[in-house]
């Protein structure tokens, strides 16, 4: 069964231990994405690392089907709390999962194709020299987005850049 966790600052790891530690056989899924920053005129380059939950993580163990096991570990270092209602939310948790890992990268990062995008909708660009600037596609083609940035139309490479609707 998987449960929804709350975790704390920078306990990440330490909450992942403990639980392995005490629940053999559990899985934890984390979807994050690739943030890349470079600055227009210069080749530096930032590469961080975003996870789209925050800090909330999923986990899996058929022990979590019993109440009085998750009330034992309720306690454990680096946990907040446990999201309410993961019962009856396995089937959208598990749908999650599946389109996360179906729109992962080789490297486990998600790629553009989990977002989506509608043309002419205000879009909002996630990574490289246009990072956090608003732009709108006009034209789609095979690999290619024709945009509006800024009032000039150009030409951007799909997969080269993360956007969102906003």
């Amino acid at each position: 069964m998987w449960i929804v966790i709350k975790y704390k600052n920078n306990s990440l790891d330490l909450l992942k231990s403990e639980i392995s530690n005490r629940l053999k056989n559990t899985k934890f899924y984390l979807p994050k994405i690739k943030l890349v920053k470079s600055y227009l005129g210069l080749k530096k380059k930032i590469e961080k690392e975003h996870k789209i939950l925050g800090d909330y993580l999923l986990c899996y163990n058929p022990c979590f089907a019993n109440l009085n096991l998750l009330k034992q570990i309720s306690n454990i270092k680096g946990l907040k709390y446990f999201l309410n209602g993961f019962s009856h939310n396995q089937k959208d948790i598990e749908d999650f999962i599946f389109n996360c890992k179906k729109n992962e990268d080789q490297e486990g990062f998600l790629k553009q194709s989990f977002f989506g995008y509608q043309m002419n909708k205000k879009l909002k660009f996630l990574n490289g020299p246009f990072y956090n600037m608003i732009f709108k596609i006009i034209e789609e083609q095979k690999n290619k987005l024709k945009i509006i940035l800024q009032g000039k139309n150009t030409t951007i490479n799909k997969k080269d850049y993360l956007f969102t609707s906003i």
